[in-house]
Order: C-alpha cells, then sequence, then structure tokens
C-alpha cells in the first residue's frame, strides 16, 4: 500500500495485493469513528476529505499536476469539482486584480 500513488489505497485482500481504489462505501466507517472521537456532532464524508485536499493543496501552492496525481484524478474538471473557493481567497485574488488595474505597487 505504501507504493500506492493513491491517497485512500485499498488494504489487501483476497481478491487483490491492496494499493488500489476503494469502493465508495469504505471510508464510511473510518470517517464516523473519527468524527465521533473528535465530537464534531456531523458526519464528514471522503467527499468533503477530497474537496479539503483540493482546497489546502492550493492554498499550499502544489501544482495541479501533482495534486491531481495524489487524490487520483484524471482531468482538470474533476480536481475543479472538488474545490470550493472560500471568501478569503476571492478577496485576495480581488484585490490582486486591482492592484494591477490601478498600478499599485503589489506588495
Amino acid at each position: 500500500m505504501r507504493e500506492s500513488d493513491l491517497l485512500f489505497p485499498a488494504a489487501p485482500s483476497r481478491w487483490n495485493k491492496g494499493g488500489g481504489h476503494r469502493s465508495r462505501s469504505s471510508l464510511d466507517k473510518p470517517f464516523a469513528d473519527v468524527a465521533k472521537v473528535l465530537e464534531l456532532g456531523y458526519s464528514v464524508s471522503p467527499r468533503a476529505m477530497r474537496r479539503t485536499f483540493q482546497d489546502l493543496a492550493r492554498e499550499a501552492k502544489v501544482k495541479d499536476v501533482v495534486a491531481r496525481a495524489i487524490c487520483g484524478h484524471a482531468t482538470q474538471a474533476m480536481q475543479q469539482r472538488y474545490s470550493t473557493v472560500g471568501d478569503p481567497e476571492m478577496r485576495s485574488a480581488i484585490a490582486r486584480v486591482i492592484d494591477i488595474a490601478t498600478g499599485r505597487r503589489v506588495a
């Protein structure tokens, strides 16, 4: 499994050596256990974690091709589907555009 390129590789089973794709529901129980230990009060889905990874990778300025390789997205469209843009990121982008448009010195 350590050799897998996937973020959450499948464990070995009697049918395979592990490291491949998991079934859609295979992370439901571990995520529910973690939410219970953390006393979140709500469930966290693998989809939410995929979105969180994409957002954190973008914040860390990880190249798109690297982020897609880690989480298994084959296309830029899929990566964008699992990304969210928050207000701080949008405000920062707008501020940079305004700086350029008004000739302000970008810090």
